[in-house]
């Protein structure tokens, strides 16, 4: 019985120390630099500057359609097919998100019902990546965060239709 009492008590500081790093299951140990890049990603959406959001992709990027799987192969491929696969409800269910609609697991980080990956990516040279791999997180120069796979399919849809229904349920309150 008394030990019951104690977890109780000790359960919100239990809760705030498991909360406080939440994408450390992702190898960063930092909320900040996280939620600061999946902001960027959507300023750049928002912008239309396809050119720096470019340059936050993970080559060669994997693009689910309803019918095919596309691979981009660099920034100009990305520059120049954007419009084909940044569809209407993948650019509403990306600008929707807000950080605390991240969720983070070993397969890296998604946004939007997982129609936008995010996850660590070695940016050096191949010949250093072995050399590299115990540095794995923000704090090593050979880390970055970048997107590593986009998905249009129904996901993007039904992440729309979160957005809405918060947007009334907000509304209503």
């Amino acid at each position: 019985m008394k030990l019951t009492k104690l977890a109780i008590l000790f359960l919100p500081l239990i809760t705030f120390f498991a909360q406080a790093n939440k994408y450390s299951v992702m190898g960063v140990d930092s909320d900040n630099q996280v939620e600061s890049f999946f902001l960027s990603i959507q300023e750049d959406i928002k912008s239309g500057n396809i050119k720096l959001l470019s340059e936050k992709i993970a080559y060669p990027l994997n693009i689910f359609t309803e019918k095919e799987k596309l691979q981009v192969q660099s920034k100009q491929q990305f520059i120049a097919n954007y419009s084909q696969f940044m569809t209407h409800d993948l650019k509403t269910a990306l600008l929707c998100q807000t950080t605390n609609d991240l969720r983070a697991n070993s397969n890296g980080l998604r946004a939007a019902r997982g129609a936008i990956w995010m996850n660590l990516s070695f940016i050096g040279k191949p010949d250093t990546f072995d050399d590299e791999l115990h540095k794995k997180g923000l704090d090593g120069h050979m880390w970055q965060l970048r997107v590593t796979k986009l998905s249009n399919r129904k996901i993007a849809s039904m992440a729309v239709q979160d957005c809405e229904k918060r947007v009334k349920s907000a509304a209503k309150n």
